[in-house]
């Protein structure tokens, strides 16, 4: 067991001296290619272990401060890179959702359209069906035209028919007035009788009247008549009166 001992103490505390005589140097030493390599947690370790034995070197202290800079870099550098990465995030959602907008558009476009077409269809359904109709109301229109037309025809020839046995009657009326006028005179009968034919046969090469000059002879001629009438009613009121002269 004595033995034992003195082995330990005779190799551990050469061991522990070469530990105790490390110096800061070496420390700082170690901690620079941690750093170089990029191993900062080891870098850490070593300046850590190296200011616990020499708190007030400088070039620790120095490398302890770059080490922490360079610690905030890489915080600040995975807050930057989270935050973009947040931000293609919400470009992505943004456009996805501007994607489906416009896919909703289209949609709706299309319904659109293919309601546009439809109610088109209807609304040439309709029109023809109007024009339709409105041909219907022309033909009917005309068809009416004609009718009234040929009425007018018809009505006009009956008036010129009555015109013209209007003025028969007339020129028969003034040759009985004219008769009772000459007391019975055989002469003016016979002259009558001659001027008769020939104002027939003037009648009869007459052109025909319109309308207007129709009613004017019409008119003309009842004027006539009513002047005859009263005439032929103040002669016989004469006649009676010079009878009862002679008499008496």
């Amino acid at each position: 067991m004595r033995k034992l001992f003195l082995y330990i103490i005779f190799c551990v505390l050469p061991f522990l001296s070469i530990a105790a005589n490390k110096s800061a140097r070496a420390y700082f030493n170690e901690a620079a290619r941690f750093y170089v390599t990029k191993d900062f947690g080891k870098a850490k370790a070593a300046v850590r272990e190296g200011l616990w034995q020499y708190p007030e070197d400088e070039k620790l202290l120095a490398l302890k401060k770059k080490l922490e800079n360079q610690e905030k870099e890489e915080q600040q550098q995975q807050r930057q890179q989270k935050e973009k990465e947040q931000e293609k995030k919400e470009q992505q959602q943004q456009q996805q959702q501007q994607q489906q907008q416009q896919q909703q558009q289209q949609q709706k476009q299309q319904q659109k359209e293919k309601g546009g077409q439809g109610a088109e269809g209807t609304q040439n359904k309709e029109q023809q069906e109007q024009e339709q109709k409105k041909k219907e109301e022309e033909q009917k229109k005309n068809g009416e035209g004609q009718e009234s037309e040929q009425q007018k025809k018809e009505r006009e020839e009956k008036e010129k028919k009555a015109a013209e046995e209007a003025r028969k009657k007339a020129e028969e009326e003034k040759k009985k007035a004219a008769a009772s006028q000459n007391g019975g005179n055989p002469t003016s009968k016979s002259e009558e009788g001659k001027q008769a034919p020939g104002a027939v046969g003037a009648s009869a090469t007459k052109p025909v009247m319109s309308k207007e000059e129709a009613e004017r002879l019409l008119l003309a001629l009842r004027n006539k008549e009513r002047q005859t009438k009263q005439k032929i009613d103040q002669n016989k009121q004469v006649v009676p009166a010079s009878r009862q002269g002679n008499d008496w």
